[in-house]
C-alpha cells in the first residue's frame, strides 16, 4: 500500500517448505508499472492449518 492507502498489488498465496522464507517480488505494480521511490506498507498473514499464527503491518523504502 502506498502511504496514501492505495493497494500497490496483491502477491500470491506462498506454501512455505522450510523455516525460512524468501518472498521475491519485482518492484512492478497490479498493472505491471514500475513502483515510485517512496515508503510502502506491507501487509503479511502467516497460517498453519487454516488457523492464523501471525499477521502484522510493516513499513519497506524503495529507493533507486
Amino acid at each position: 500500500y502506498t502511504i496514501m492507502g492505495e493497494k500497490v498489488i496483491t502477491l500470491d498465496p506462498y506454501v512455505a517448505q522450510d523455516t525460512f522464507i524468501s518472498i521475491s517480488w519485482n518492484g512492478m505494480d497490479q498493472k505491471g508499472r514500475e513502483i515510485a521511490n517512496g515508503v510502502y506498507f506491507y501487509h503479511l498473514i502467516a497460517e498453519k492449518d487454516g488457523k492464523i499464527m501471525f499477521r502484522g503491518i510493516f513499513k519497506l523504502a524503495k529507493v533507486k
